[in-house]
């Protein structure tokens, strides 16, 4: 913790639980800035402060005070990224859950081995035409 008024104090996962704040008395001028930037392969979830959550957003400002605050401990709360097929893209955003190993894959999780932007029946990656009109035969 930095002293009273410093601009930012950052967290990273250190633990499924996150990292853990613990203030010093506050003067009513004083603000604090704080930060929760997840290590590789955990993902923030949300600031905790007494009896449950505070923020669901990485940065989380507390003052200026109405008065002296005696002292609050925050805790930033972080998870493992869960991505069952390895593609890169976590499983509540994956579209193509069960992505081939090794494919390369869009936004949304899908390798062009799972996808018919057509509609013609040929997955994007055989597709030698693929711009087929809809309701067009293909062999």
């Amino acid at each position: 913790m930095e002293e009273p008024g410093s601009p930012t104090q950052e967290c990273t996962a250190q633990s499924p639980f996150g990292c853990f704040t613990s203030a010093v008395p506050n003067s009513p001028s004083d603000v604090f800035t704080f930060t929760a930037n997840p290590a590789a392969g955990w993902q923030f979830v949300e600031w905790q402060s007494g009896n449950g959550p505070v923020e669901t957003s990485p940065v989380i400002t507390r003052g200026p005070f109405a008065s002296v605050v005696s002292s609050e401990s925050i805790t930033a709360v972080f998870e493992v990224i869960q991505d069952a097929d390895g593609d890169g893209v976590n499983d509540n955003l994956d579209q193509c859950p069960n992505t081939p190993t090794g494919s390369s894959v869009d936004s949304v999780g899908c390798a062009q081995s799972e996808l018919d932007d057509d509609n013609d029946g040929v997955t994007n990656d055989a597709d030698q035409c693929p711009f087929t009109p809809t309701g067009a035969s293909v062999n």
